[in-house]
């Protein structure tokens, strides 16, 4: 909601992230915002089918990779990244 926001007040450029990598410690998904924004002035023009297949694809090597993720928590989001300092000072960048 606050890209979404941000959008309607002018900002040029978002930062994104495919929806495999996103919600961790990453930034939103692409993919609905690309769908929030079709119709509208701020249509992205992104081809949200080549999107999806892109992510199928990072979802289907994604297994290769299992080892270097942790997998002993029950939440998706690193909430431990709230207290990292590099955070505050790349949201202070953006």
């Amino acid at each position: 909601m606050t890209y979404l926001k941000a959008i309607e007040a002018g900002v040029d450029i978002i930062d994104t992230a495919l929806a495999p990598f996103a919600l961790r410690s990453s930034q939103p998904a692409v993919e609905p915002i690309v769908v929030a924004l079709e119709g509208t002035p701020w249509d992205s023009k992104l081809d949200l089918d080549k999107l999806l297949k892109i992510g199928d694809y990072i979802e289907s090597i994604a297994p290769k990779y299992r080892d270097f993720l942790d997998t002993t928590k029950m939440a998706v989001i690193d909430t431990g990244v709230l207290k990292a300092s590099d955070s505050r000072g790349m949201i202070s960048n953006m």
